[in-house]
């Protein structure tokens, strides 16, 4: 259980803003927030449209935090690659995020539980390439997500319309010392750093490249169902393999030589080499194949 939870009640089925909006079920929760499911009452025809909001919790002193989420998101909002955001308001010890509510759920949810993916290229390039296009446009205005996993990678129903969510570790710097931001199975080795002396401002790792690097984790997953390593470092025994043989993803996993060429490109260890979005965007549209035959 998400320890938000302890400090966010159950709201299920709650009215906010003077009954403008209704909380009906929760859909998830994450180490700041949860999110539910919820109608907006349309204030011209009365009419009820179906919303995603996120309540997060003015308790634990992250207002700054929860303010540059809303600010990084409304930078990018409005392409159709992005979840959309529409307001946010506060009330009593609560903020509320009212965004666009994709009723496909996260793309998690069809890698692991309903493999609504599996073994279908077209329809994996179709995705991958809505993440990229919803990615860049991001990087375009100067937002790095820092935490782009399927968890918050949202969906419809049919695989139609792809969306970038959840900006809550989201930054408009190019370089950071933040380490060991996001989720570890996605981290680039210069953001998922392990020793003390690794903070030292004198090496900040490239926010662009990070996202880069987890756009190829999150492809490799989105193919195989599977992560390659627990974490990008020497001490995980995957990932040391990797570096150690060139063509280890091959012999791991189902993919074609075409797609292991691509993540070749990626998974470098010297962020500078790292292949970009606008790499991935041509070689996703021109590859031939992504399965091993």
């Amino acid at each position: 259980m998400s320890p938000i939870l302890k400090d966010i009640p159950d709201m299920t089925f709650k009215y906010m803003d003077g009954g403008r909006y209704q909380l009906i079920k929760r859909l998830g929760a994450g180490s700041y927030g949860v999110v539910y499911r919820a109608r907006e009452r349309d204030l011209l025809s009365g009419h009820y449209v179906p919303r995603a909001i996120k309540v997060l919790s003015l308790h634990w002193g992250h207002r700054n935090s929860h303010l540059r989420e809303i600010t990084m998101h409304s930078m990018v909002t409005g392409h159709d690659n992005v979840v959309g955001l529409h307001r946010a308001f506060r009330e009593g010890n609560f903020l509320y995020i009212v965004m666009d509510l994709l009723d496909g759920g996260d793309l998690r949810t069809h890698i692991s539980k309903k493999r609504t993916l599996c073994r279908n290229d077209a329809l994996i390039r179709n995705v991958f390439l809505q993440i990229i296009d919803g990615v860049q446009a991001c990087h375009d205005v100067g937002v790095y997500h820092r935490d782009l996993k399927p968890e918050n990678i949202f969906v419809n129903s049919d695989l139609t319309r792809v969306c970038i969510g959840d900006f809550g570790l989201s930054t408009d710097a190019t370089a950071s010392t933040s380490f060991n931001t996001g989720s570890r199975h996605y981290m680039s080795p210069d953001c998922g750093v392990e020793c003390v002396d690794c903070g030292d401002e004198l090496y900040p790792y490239n926010t662009l490249r990070s996202d880069t690097w987890a756009l190829g984790i999150l492809l490799l997953t989105i193919v195989t169902g599977y992560i390659p390593w627990n974490r990008a470092t020497i001490d995980d025994k995957n990932f040391r393999a990797f570096l150690e043989q060139e063509d280890h993803l091959l012999t791991v996993f189902p993919i074609s030589k075409e797609l292991n060429g691509i993540l070749r490109r990626i998974f470098t260890i010297i962020p500078g080499r790292r292949a970009v979005v606008h790499f991935l965007n041509f070689a996703e549209r021109f590859a031939t194949s992504i399965h091993s035959t």
